[in-house]
């Protein structure tokens, strides 16, 4: 699956077709995390209980991953959608940095492979180096955003852009 443009990611909520699986990355910390705020509120639809329905795994924890991942294959109650956010995700230069370790390669990518109708799974990249496996393997089997600091024509737009919301 290709790199989606910001703006692509901002059609998928205008149309509210969604991928399966997100990977949120990038310098961009901000906008990162409005576009994830975003993702996760235009999934549930009016009526949809949010409360069984979403949860948030931060990967300081060791176990969280392969629970993300089952939570993710559950189904939805009493809403459309299940949203699984995976937070505090790293993959640094070195592996001693890494919250997302090389020992669930095979797990990730075997959920990747065939991943769940019924839910949105959100990657939130704190870190991705590019040159690392596990980046790779988000970036190609992910539907993966980058998020950049801003700069010229696009930071104006920006600006314009929020500053009309308020």
């Amino acid at each position: 699956m290709p790199v989606l443009s910001k703006q692509k990611l901002r059609e998928h909520l205008k149309n509210r077709s969604f991928e399966p699986v997100y990977t949120l990355y990038g310098s961009e910390a901000f906008q990162r995390d409005i576009a994830a705020k975003a993702l996760v509120d235009m999934a549930f639809g009016e009526g949809d209980l949010r409360d069984f329905n979403e949860d948030v795994f931060s990967l300081n924890e060791p176990t969280s991953l392969k629970a993300a991942l089952a939570a993710a294959d559950q189904l939805p109650m009493m809403a459309a959608r299940r949203v699984i956010r995976m937070t505090d995700v790293r993959v640094a230069a070195t592996a001693q940095k890494d919250t997302l370790k090389e020992e669930f390669e095979n797990d990730l990518a075997a959920y990747l492979d065939d991943p769940s109708p019924q839910t949105v799974l959100l990657f939130i990249a704190d870190e991705l180096n590019g040159n690392r496996k596990l980046s790779k393997l988000l970036k190609s089997k992910t539907a993966a955003v980058e998020f950049l600091h801003l700069e010229g024509e696009e930071l104006s737009d920006w600006v314009a852009r929020t500053a009309s919301e308020w």
